[in-house]
């Protein structure tokens, strides 16, 4: 039952999808807290968890979505409503309920401090923009406005939540022409925007936002798509990034921080943010060429997508 559990969790997270990119001049930013720290759940997806249990993206229409609480110690699971005589099920709700969302991104749901956070997205104009919600469902509020994307999809835009910032990339193209794809910052005081770094190439994407000390990590990909992605770390300080490795197919924070990263048809490699030492854990072979890691405490998942096997 827990290796079916997992797997479902595994199923059900977003996996948000080279030549050189540039930095871009920035002033000094404090990123010491930030919302990738969601025990299992290491980046942005349909669940989102705290310690009290878990949220979930519900409803089956895209324009109609409302945030479902599961309850770890009951196992319980609730429309996250404050209103005592909201006319909701765990099958649909009204607009006026507290768990209404509407139209949201596929895979945009974060957790940080008390709040929900996702990417609204508006079907007549395209327009993206951030929100958030109390964990109790009573406070909605809009932090700001992305841009537009095609489609609703979270492959344009992935974000991480600190205390004072919006960390976010905007990857708007398509694999035949050029674009670029840009890793931003929102001023949640001052409401002002900046560019830190961008990247042009033919569908170029930067996207599987984290963040660990003064360095914000992400993976930048384009037409050869998600396996053959270079992981970056961006230094915060020194406003430079710093190529970590390339063809990672997927990568995940340790409680140490350490990085655990995935290259694809090589092996399972981690990374110390700290000497910048790259030590291999574990090589490939047919069965393992390439997959998606997820990490919780001190253990880390694996799914391998060659065989489906974990």
């Amino acid at each position: 039952m827990k290796r079916n559990i997992i797997f479902f969790l595994m199923i059900v997270m977003g996996i948000t999808l080279c030549s050189c990119g540039k930095k871009e001049s920035s002033t000094n930013i404090d990123i010491s807290t930030y919302s990738d720290s969601n025990g299992f759940f290491t980046q942005t997806s349909d669940i989102v968890e705290n310690q009290n249990g878990y949220y979930i993206l519900s409803g089956k229409d895209n324009s109609d979505k409302y945030i479902v609480f599961l309850d770890k110690s009951s196992n319980e699971s609730m429309v996250l409503c404050s209103k005592i005589n909201c006319n909701h099920s765990l099958e649909k709700v009204p607009t006026d309920c507290d768990s209404y969302v509407g139209s949201v991104l596929k895979e945009s749901l974060n957790y940080y401090d008390g709040y929900i956070y996702y990417i609204g997205y508006d079907t007549n104009n395209y327009e993206c923009s951030l929100y958030r919600i109390s964990a109790s469902g009573s406070e909605h509020e809009m932090i700001c406005k992305l841009g537009k994307a095609p489609e609703n999809s979270n492959e344009y835009y992935s974000y991480v939540i600190t205390d004072n910032y919006v960390i976010y990339s905007e990857s708007i193209g398509n694999s035949d022409k050029k674009n670029t794809a840009v890793l931003k910052l929102y001023n949640l005081k001052s409401k002002a925007t900046e560019t830190l770094y961008s990247y042009e190439d033919n569908n170029a994407k930067i996207f599987d936002l984290k963040i660990t000390g003064e360095n914000i990590l992400f993976r930048q990909a384009n037409s050869d798509g998600l396996f053959e992605s270079k992981l970056y770390s961006y230094d915060v300080k020194k406003h430079a990034a710093e190529l970590i490795s390339d063809k990672v197919c997927s990568y995940a924070l340790r409680n140490d921080k350490n990085i655990i990263y995935w290259k694809s048809y090589d092996g399972i490699y981690e990374n110390s943010v700290e000497s910048k030492e790259n030590v291999k854990l574990y090589s490939s072979n047919d069965d393992t060429m390439l997959g998606f890691i997820a990490c919780s405490n001190e253990k880390c998942y694996v799914y391998n997508f060659s065989n489906g096997a974990y």
